[in-house]
């Protein structure tokens, strides 16, 4: 490799570096929403805090009960649902999501939560199914 051919590749490097990382910088900064479905129609939907707000708690109401979400650190999560309403509680184990894209259910009650990003979802023209 000659030296022409390291200084083509280094300014290469450098102009792909410089066009990738303001695009990744500016993914995290549309408006987050979260959303929640129960049997498949939409519930609530509300934005999600920014992170270092205070923790806050939502509650949505169950066939059998309720499920409480906890919004804190930028993310949400199921708080543990008692053994009779979700027997083996993946969905409060699954942890604090905080990406668009990224979901929690919970099978038994057919309760999905999903993180959205209005900015992304308002450059679609139609879903289909």
């Amino acid at each position: 490799m000659s030296k022409t051919d390291r200084v083509l590749f280094l300014l290469l490097l450098v102009l792909g570096l410089a066009l990738f990382v303001p695009s990744f910088l500016r993914a995290g900064q549309g408006r987050r929403m979260v959303q929640v479905e129960l049997a498949g129609r939409l519930v609530r939907e509300f934005p999600l805090p920014p992170e270092g707000s205070p923790p806050r708690r939502v509650t949505v109401p169950l066939p059998k009960g309720e499920a409480v979400l906890s919004l804190e650190k930028g993310g949400v999560r199921i708080l543990p649902l008692p053994r009779a309403i979700c027997p083996q509680g993946i969905c409060s184990h699954s942890g604090l999501i905080r990406r668009p894209g990224e979901s929690l259910v919970c099978v038994p009650n057919r309760l999905v939560v999903r993180i959205l990003d209005q900015r992304r979802a308002a450059a679609f023209d139609a879903v289909a199914r």
